[in-house]
C-alpha cells in the first residue's frame, strides 16, 4: 500500500513540474511580443499628438492672417474715407468706411482668439478628432456666413442699379461687403480644408475603426 502510496505522489509531483516547464516555455513568446505592441502604441500616440499640435498652430495661424487682412482693411479704408468727400465721393467714401469698420471687427475677433487660447496638445486619439471636428465645424460655419455676406452686399450693389435713396452709398458699402465676404471666405477655406486633411489621418490610423466619420 505504501509502494502505491507513494508511486501516486510521484506521478503527481511529475505532472505538477510538467505544468510548470510548459507555462515556462510559453512565457518567452508572450514577453516578446509585449515590446513591439507597445512601441506601435507609443507611435500612434505620438501621431495623434504631432496632429493635434498641427491643429493648434493651423489655428493660430489662421488667426494671424485674420488679424492681417483686418488690419490691412484698416488702414487702407480709413485712408480712403479720409481722402474721400461724402458728397461728391459718396461711394468711395462709403467703400472706404465699410472696408474700415469690417477691418476693425475681424482684428477684435482674431486678437481675442489669439489672447484667450489655452488649448494643449494631446495624445488621446477621441479627444484629438473631437478638437479638429470642433474646429472644422466652425470654419463650415463661417464659409457659409462669408456666402451669405457676399449675397448681402450683390443685393446692395443690384438695389444702387435700381434707382434708390443714395445710389453710391449702397454701391460703396455692397462692393466693400463682397470683397470682405470673398477675402474671409479664402481664408475660412484654406484652414477648412487642412483641417479635413487632419481628421482625415486621424481617422486612417490603426485602432480607429470604431469611431464614426
Amino acid at each position: 500500500m505504501r509502494t502505491w502510496t507513494r508511486l501516486t505522489l510521484s506521478v503527481l509531483a511529475a505532472c505538477l513540474i510538467g505544468t510548470g516547464w510548459a507555462a515556462a516555455q510559453t512565457q518567452p513568446t508572450s514577453s516578446l511580443t509585449t515590446p513591439s505592441s507597445s512601441l506601435a502604441m507609443d507611435n500612434q500616440t505620438n501621431t495623434i499628438q504631432s496632429l493635434s499640435s498641427d491643429r493648434i498652430n493651423s489655428e493660430r495661424r489662421h488667426l494671424y492672417r485674420v488679424a492681417s487682412w483686418g488690419g490691412s482693411n484698416v488702414v487702407g479704408g480709413a485712408t480712403l474715407w479720409a481722402l474721400t468727400s461724402s458728397s461728391t465721393q459718396e461711394d468711395w467714401n462709403s467703400f472706404g468706411l465699410q472696408s474700415a469698420l469690417w477691418g476693425a471687427v475681424n482684428v477684435g475677433i482674431a486678437a481675442t482668439g489669439l489672447l484667450g487660447s489655452r488649448d494643449r496638445p494631446t495624445g488621446d486619439f477621441q479627444e484629438a478628432v473631437n478638437s479638429e471636428r470642433n474646429y472644422s465645424d466652425i470654419l463650415l460655419a463661417n464659409l457659409g456666413l462669408n456666402v451669405g455676406y457676399m449675397g448681402v452686399g450683390t443685393a446692395m450693389v443690384v438695389a444702387a442699379n435700381q434707382g434708390v435713396s443714395r445710389s453710391d452709398a449702397w454701391r460703396g458699402h455692397g462692393t466693400a461687403i463682397i470683397i470682405q465676404g470673398l477675402g474671409l471666405f479664402i481664408l475660412d477655406a484654406i484652414s477648412w480644408v487642412a483641417s479635413r486633411d487632419r481628421l482625415s489621418d486621424l481617422l486612417a490610423l490603426p485602432n480607429s475603426s470604431s469611431s464614426t466619420r
